[in-house]
């Protein structure tokens, strides 16, 4: 997945997991060009789709040539894992793999 754009703040990539789940730790694996991280990034588990005006779960910064491993303060539950992504950078947004760790 990517943005195919400069991050500008404001893109956003949401998961919706059909029903709703409990999150604990979420893991943006970055693809072959490093810069392609979010410069910075809000967390929102919500049941309302593009909930983008939700109190974020966590915010954060992501870095260049790693994976961006987002560990939740405390377990979250909804439908929806959106991640938006809120900084600047010439550089594209991508993702080549999400992982999310959904507790029992």
């Amino acid at each position: 997945w990517s943005t195919g754009t400069k991050q500008a703040g404001g893109e956003w990539l949401q998961i919706d997991f059909g029903s709703s789940v409990t999150i604990n730790h979420v893991n943006l694996q970055q693809g072959d060009d490093i810069d392609d991280y979010p410069r910075s990034y809000a967390v929102i588990v919500s049941d309302t789709a593009k909930d983008l005006n939700a109190t974020p779960k966590l915010t954060g910064n992501g870095k260049s040539g790693v994976s961006t491993a987002i560990l939740l303060p405390a377990l979250a539950t909804g439908r929806y894992l959106l991640i938006k992504q809120t900084g600047s950078s010439l550089s594209w947004w991508s993702a080549e793999e999400l992982e999310a760790s959904c507790a029992e």
